[in-house]
């Protein structure tokens, strides 16, 4: 759970350390410098000071306090709280104890920005501000876009069908506009919705005239048992010998006959287009040769 609220960027790390452990081996740093490596928004407070006996250890604390670690920008605080033993003073006594406290040395050579809880609070409202007029424009432009987001699929669900009424009218629109686009697909009116610039199998009219056009090449390349002489070498076999390596494939699709971009339903699959569409044949090309020769041999 501290992961995952450290992980966002808005988020200012506060990595309590006591004075009494060492720094270097706090694992709430570790984690900190793992989302925040620059250390542009981990703010060391460092606490228990009163604890330390040895001058070393003070000095090694004031040392990171001025700053000649680095490793965090925000820097570190000092702060020094009641004892588990002290029941009875009230926060006014608390405070005036850390201020007492931070008066002595070594702690006086330090700044009194940072030093004690008031200190703490004070640059915590201002880095609250900062990051506030920082990140309100960006999280004004996420709430707007993901608020757009959230109407556009509530509008995809349509209009609210509690009632029989309201359902009836709902179904009504639906079978107009399938009936529209129906219209707009035979009239080639593709600019007339949307959906036809994003799904181009819907247009119809221009499959069937593509279909027909080479349903019209097929034939005309086709549709007759001998070629004529022509100075040109069309496709096909020259003989009936050849024919029989031109002869139906074993499974006969529409393919066989003419190429088209498309592929056209087939009826086993959709049964209401049964008696719609023509059962699928191979034409073999025409027999070549010279038409004369094929009349004297008659």
């Amino acid at each position: 759970m501290v992961m995952k609220y450290i992980r966002e960027r808005r988020t200012i790390i506060l990595a309590v350390v006591p004075c009494t452990h060492d720094v270097a081996t706090q694992q709430i740093l570790k984690r900190a410098a793992e989302v925040d490596p620059d250390g542009k928004r981990t703010i060391g407070v460092l606490t228990k000071p009163d604890l330390l006996q040895e001058m070393a250890t003070k000095n090694a604390v004031v040392d990171l306090v001025k700053g000649n670690r680095k490793d965090l920008q925000l820097g570190y605080f000092v702060i020094r709280n009641r004892g588990a033993d002290d029941l009875t003073s009230d926060q006014a006594q608390r405070n005036s104890a850390e201020r007492a406290f931070f008066n002595e040395a070594p702690w006086n050579q330090l700044a009194g920005s940072r030093l004690g809880i008031d200190s703490l609070r004070l640059r915590l409202r201002e880095l609250l501000m900062e990051r506030t007029k920082q990140e309100f424009p960006v999280v004004k432009r996420e709430v707007t876009a993901h608020l757009k987001e959230k109407r556009e699929r509530l509008k995809c669900m349509g209009e609210p069908r509690a009632h029989t009424d309201q359902q009836r009218m709902y179904l009504g629109r639906v079978a107009t506009q399938f009936q529209d686009m129906g219209r707009y697909a035979m009239d080639a009116y593709y600019t007339g919705h949307p959906v036809f610039s994003k799904k181009p199998d819907l247009c119809l009219i221009t499959r069937i005239r593509e279909a027909s056009d080479a349903f019209a090449k097929a034939l005309f390349e086709r549709g007759h048992h001998r070629e004529f002489q022509s100075d040109e070498k069309p496709e096909g076999p020259v003989n009936g010998a050849d024919m029989a390596e031109a002869s139906a494939p074993g499974i006969v699709s529409r393919s066989a006959l003419y190429q088209i971009s498309f592929d056209i339903p087939d009826d086993s699959n959709f049964p209401e287009l049964d008696g719609l569409l023509s059962e699928p044949f191979f034409c073999s090309y025409p027999i070549r040769g010279d038409i004369k020769d094929y009349i004297r041999g008659i």
